[in-house]
């Protein structure tokens, strides 16, 4: 091992920080060195240090693989079952999230982390504002679910009328010049398109998607309305390497160009029916793979009796068909907590198996699970003792209407 010679300016970086640099390890000396570096850019506050994820997370890839069955995302929004003081605790209930940055002076509100981009203008941010605070947050949450995921949404489509000054090019135009109004759910000011076909949005886009992953806040980014294009998507996995995720709004489609450059697809169903979409991008997004599923099947905030039988049948769908998330919700992804959901599948044993036309079943370590969204009642039998978990009946026998989905727990 390489000696480091007494009165050295390097050995006086390693007195600095109480260490006998001849009684250490290569690997001690090194970090040793990084955090005295630290301490001192930090005291003269000429240098802007990247934040690298905390080394008491787990591999983000273990964390995916590791998520509770069923996993639960919260995609924006929250789980009306809480209140205010239990926002946390809501939070954790959840396996992955995603938010909007903020604006520089922006409370923390509802969202997981809460990040601001630093600056007047929302969308030219580059940096954040309350960097530290966001660290702080993120390490609370992991340290209380391991394998959560964080994700900021990158928008490319349209923002608000003041988060752009009006003259500025990344703005879409008219014939006449004038920008053009963005459709979409209505906003608290007048929301206009972006340019996406200016290569200098493309680029800022990039930056700020670079900026939310090696900061250490966020895990990769959100893309809603289906991301620009397979090329936009094929740059900015460019940017952000093959290390963080990129998840984008599918809806029902799927395409094969996407797919090659992407984690995940956000299934946002609003729809009566499932995707069928979802075993095609199962089958080709990247690793590791965070396919979500979200059924939009109650009334906006969630009034009036949910339909448990829908709610179940998504559930199991997404069980049978990915490895991924899922929720249901209303149209604003505001949800409830179904005690459905607290049931402990443990991990996949295998692939599923077809019962019939529109009907399936998968089992894990715990259980089995058994989605119906055939056109008739399915009857299954077991071999032992299974407990139903929509109405915690014991038996060897159960019927499932169609449209519907249960677990069935080992009974031991």
């Amino acid at each position: 091992m390489p000696r480091i010679a007494k009165g050295s300016a390097l050995s006086a970086l390693f007195q600095l920080a109480g260490v006998d640099s001849q009684k250490t390890t290569l690997f001690s000396r090194i970090n040793c060195l990084v955090m005295v570096l630290l301490l001192l850019a930090n005291a003269v506050g000429a240098v802007e240090v990247t934040a690298a994820p905390s080394k008491l997370e787990k591999p983000l890839t273990d964390r995916v693989a590791g998520h509770d069955y069923p996993a639960i995302a919260r995609p924006w929004n929250l789980c009306l079952d809480f209140s205010k003081p239990e926002r946390q605790q809501e939070i954790l209930k959840h396996d992955i999230s995603w938010e909007s940055i903020g604006g520089e002076r922006n409370g923390l509100g509802d969202r997981p982390i809460g990040a601001n981009w630093a600056g007047k203008y929302i969308a030219l941010g580059t940096s954040f504002a309350n960097l530290n605070d966001c660290l702080e947050r993120r390490r609370k949450l992991l340290a209380a679910n391991p394998n959560a995921i964080y994700l900021a949404e990158l928008r490319w489509r349209d923002y608000t009328d003041s988060s752009l000054p009006k003259e500025h090019e990344f703005w879409k135009r008219d014939r006449n010049g004038d920008r053009i109004p963005a459709s979409g759910d209505k906003m608290n000011e007048p929301r206009y398109y972006l340019d996406i076909d200016n290569p200098k949005l493309t680029e800022h886009l990039c930056q700020q998607a670079k900026c939310m992953v090696e900061s250490g806040v966020f895990d990769g980014v959100f893309l809603d309305w289906y991301g620009p294009s397979a090329s936009f998507l094929k740059k900015l996995r460019e940017a952000l390497g093959p290390t963080h995720l990129i998840i984008i709004n599918a809806n029902y489609k799927y395409d094969p160009e996407r797919a090659m450059y992407i984690n995940g697809a956000y299934m946002e169903c609003y729809k009566t029916n499932n995707p069928e979409s979802l075993p095609l991008w199962e089958k080709t997004v990247c690793a590791p793979k965070i396919n979500v599923v979200d059924m939009m099947g109650e009334e906006v905030n969630c009034t009036g009796e949910p339909d448990l039988k829908r709610m179940r049948n998504t559930t199991t769908f997404s069980l049978i068909h990915s490895n991924g998330y899922v929720l249901y919700g209303d149209h604003y992804h505001k949800h409830r907590w179904f005690s459905f959901w607290n049931t402990k599948l443990g991990e996949p044993k295998g692939e599923k198996s077809k019962l019939m036309q529109g009907a399936f079943k998968r089992e894990f370590t715990n259980g089995v699970v058994v989605n119906n969204s055939g056109d008739k009642p399915l009857t299954i039998k077991f071999d032992a003792l299974k407990k139903r978990a929509s109405n915690n009946t014991t038996g060897r026998s159960f019927t499932i209407e169609s449209g519907d989905g249960d677990f069935f727990i080992n009974a031991n």
